[in-house]
């Protein structure tokens, strides 16, 4: 089996690699693979999977299969060889431009000392090189580059490696976990009433911590359960240690609107003309035809009732959506109206979130956690499911 890769660079030209029998079936369009490139190994992205290479060319094999599923559905797979096309640029940065910021990967070239060596025999640049790489451990070669100069640097840097003082070793870098990973206590197994009467008797701060996590269920997290006892992190670690309970980490999703105001939701009466909108629309998503509507209305004439009523339509068909807001000024607004209607299904993509909040919007959508997304242009790459 072969597959065909592109990369995030100004070139748009598809590579072929070769993938072992152990990778083949979860290797899909969508998927990225770590590859070599040159003398690098880099992150691509494949777009197309055949079984035989292109005649009269040597094919490498890729190095490691990134993702167990594909990140990019075949929606949006098409879509990006429509945007490639349309605005005149390679496909693999079209797909990055796709992707959350930190997932891409690449090898660097590092230097590590090796041994020590007298300072006697060593050029000025060459006792400058061994210096920061004492204070800093490995460092990345265009970096100390930078730092110690670079007249004379690649003969120094030779002169060292042929000595074996030190070594140039490849790593990969590039890729960020954004996930938030929160601390959470729970109760530990199951004690005689007698031990937690001692510690009811001699910490009665501890005791409080063991009731209030009683009182919530056995788990709570680890923030919120000291703030509720007003104690330290300390106290529920002695009691960790006295095996009453157990600390843990947890992924948690990120919300940039969490505080936001929700208001109650309200079933609305449809009057004639947005009975009559909801339903032509509702006929092209049941049909799953591309049609396009316009609805004219003032401000305030129930427009957005009818996005509300197609989409309530569309989630029971088990289908996502996309909402377009013209600014990222209006976006609070919108997502209010919307989550008042679908809760926690409904999340928010836009160029003021962090590159954490973000990749957690990107994973929530791509995971299916959420099937709604409120955003400006930039929305329009999300991966919603079933759009």
């Amino acid at each position: 089996m072969f597959v065909n890769v592109v990369f995030p660079i100004p070139h748009d030209q598809q590579y072929t690699y070769a993938v072992s029998v152990e990778l083949q079936q979860s290797a899909k369009p969508g998927c990225r693979v770590l590859v070599p490139f040159g003398q690098q190994k880099r992150t691509g992205y494949v777009v197309q999977c055949s079984e035989t290479a292109p005649p009269g060319h040597e094919t490498k094999p890729i190095i490691d299969l990134l993702d167990a599923t594909p990140l990019l559905s075949e929606h949006l797979i098409k879509l990006a060889h429509w945007v490639s096309s349309y605005y005149m640029c390679s496909l693999g940065e079209t797909i990055r431009a796709f992707l959350p910021a930190g997932m891409q990967q690449q090898s660097k070239k590092f230097v590590e000392l090796t041994a020590d060596v007298e300072s006697r025999s060593l050029t000025i640049l060459q006792r400058k090189i061994i210096s920061t790489l004492q204070k800093k451990g490995s460092v990345q070669l265009s970096s100390l580059q930078r730092i110690v100069g670079s007249k004379g640097f690649y003969y120094n840097i030779a002169g060292l490696s042929d000595a074996g003082t030190i070594r140039l070793v490849e790593k990969l870098v590039g890729h960020r976990d954004f996930s938030r990973k929160v601390n959470f206590v729970k109760l530990a197994g199951n004690h005689q009433s007698e031990e937690v009467e001692k510690v009811l008797q001699r910490a009665p701060r501890q005791a409080a911590v063991l009731q209030a996590l009683q009182a919530s269920g056995g788990v709570e997290q680890l923030s919120r359960l000291c703030n509720a006892v007003n104690c330290s992190s300390q106290t529920v670690r002695s009691l960790e240690k006295k095996g009453f309970v157990e600390i843990f980490e947890r992924v948690v999703m990120q919300d940039y609107y969490g505080d936001l105001q929700v208001p109650k939701a309200s079933r609305l009466v449809l009057n004639k003309e947005q009975e009559h909108a909801v339903g032509r629309i509702s006929e092209s998503v049941l049909r799953n035809e591309s049609m396009t509507f316009l609805l004219l209305g003032v401000t305030g004439s129930g427009k957005t009732q009818v996005y509300i009523e197609v989409m309530r339509q569309a989630l029971q068909m088990d289908k996502g959506a996309i909402v377009m807001v013209p600014e990222i000024a209006l976006t609070p607004q919108t997502v209010s109206r919307f989550r008042a209607e679908f809760q926690k299904e409904v999340t928010v993509v836009h160029s003021r979130m962090s590159q954490s909040e973000r990749y957690a919007a990107w994973s929530d959508l791509q995971q299916g956690k959420c099937r709604v997304v409120v955003g400006p242009r930039s929305a329009v790459f999300a991966p919603v499911k079933n759009l």
